[in-house]
């Protein structure tokens, strides 16, 4: 069984490829989409922790990054899915 915990924490790390693997492996053990998203997304919330917290600038950057990872993983890992 997928360990979503980890998920959440490659996408906080930036690990693209650790997000891509798992994200994979949740997708072929037939996993509800949302609980996978939901995990993927979890990992925004450490961007509250930034320097300027919510509303600064490394707010929106750190949103932006972490969108932009979401969106490759789940990306890549539907383009190998069966």
């Amino acid at each position: 069984m997928v360990d979503l915990a980890t998920l959440t924490a490659a996408v906080e790390a930036g690990d693209r490829r650790t997000a891509v693997a798992i994200t994979q492996s949740a997708i072929d053990e037939g996993m509800a989409p949302q609980l996978i998203l939901d995990a993927m997304t979890k990992a925004m919330e450490g961007c509250k922790d930034t320097a300027f917290g919510a509303g600064g600038a490394d707010y929106a950057t750190c949103i932006a990054t972490k969108i932009t990872e979401v969106v490759t993983a789940a990306a890549g890992a539907a383009s190998v899915a069966p």
